[in-house]
């Protein structure tokens, strides 16, 4: 009496065996290393309830994006001066920053801004060496020093800047590489001495030399009014226009150093000539 259950219980045990073994190739011994060989081509992966990998996907873009601010906001805070001479040891002329351009007649910029754009005349003739620095930098034909890469490059050194230093209802300065007002190209260009022009109205726009010690030839100030002080130390390279947009810009809220509360932004230099 005690057999029957007994021999009962081993059919169903082997008839819920079988098809599992049979499945696996027909033995315990196969379907292990059968097991083995389906890992091997099909690798594990995650499966996500419906709607959380976009959601996945989008705190990794974040995570990533924090990191790449974080190194960035390091070197900016403690920048290294170029660990290498300036690839062009100080030579550039009007004639490199030009090179590729189409036309032949006056040089022209247009400056981006959150405000508006605004349209500079460059005089070429009258500050040949600024404005050739000012359009080199801009076009991306003049190398300069990225603390971020730590190396030479050669690309728009104006795109996605901000404006540091407002003075209300004065002046507007742009086009500190690190964004905060104390940065450089990575070189320094000597100011032209002949023929300097005066800071005597409104819409001029010049070249900062004073007050930045890490080098000077890539930020620059664009006047609301005249600003008699800068003669002898700024070279004015170029005049500007609308002035509703410069003054727009020259009357955001600052702090106690004149530092825009929000950000001000320069999103990019684009440089054309009359005849092209």
């Amino acid at each position: 009496m005690r057999t029957k259950p007994t021999i009962f219980r081993g059919l169903i045990l082997v008839m819920m065996v079988l098809p599992v073994c049979s499945c696996r190739g027909g033995s315990a011994g196969s379907g292990s290393s059968s097991d083995e060989a389906s890992s091997k081509k099909h690798p594990l992966k995650m499966n996500f309830a419906p709607g959380l990998q976009a959601e996945w996907r989008r705190q990794e873009a974040e995570e990533k994006e924090r990191r790449q601010r974080d190194v960035v906001k390091q070197r900016m805070s403690e920048p290294e001066l170029p660990d290498a001479i300036d690839p062009l040891r100080g030579h550039f002329t009007l004639d490199m920053a030009l090179s590729g351009m189409k036309g032949s007649g006056d040089l022209a910029a247009v400056i981006d801004t959150e405000k508006g754009s605004i349209r500079c005349t460059l005089f070429s003739d009258k500050a040949p060496d600024t404005v050739a620095n000012f359009v080199g930098l801009a076009r991306g034909v003049r190398p300069w020093w990225d603390v971020i890469s730590k190396d030479w490059v050669r690309r728009p050194f104006y795109e996605s800047k901000v404006f540091t230093m407002v003075i209300p209802g004065v002046m507007v300065r742009g086009g500190c590489p690190w964004g905060n007002g104390m940065g450089a190209p990575g070189y320094s260009i000597t100011p032209e001495s002949s023929g300097l022009l005066k800071h005597d109205r409104p819409g001029l726009i010049s070249m900062v030399y004073d007050s930045i010690p890490f080098g000077r030839g890539g930020q620059f100030t664009i006047l609301a009014r005249p600003m008699p002080v800068l003669d002898g130390k700024d070279v004015v390279f170029g005049e500007c226009s609308p002035m509703e947009v410069i003054r727009d810009l020259a009357s955001v809220p600052v702090d106690k150093l004149f530092h825009p509360q929000q950000q001000l932004r320069l999103f990019g230099i684009t440089i054309s000539r009359s005849g092209s």
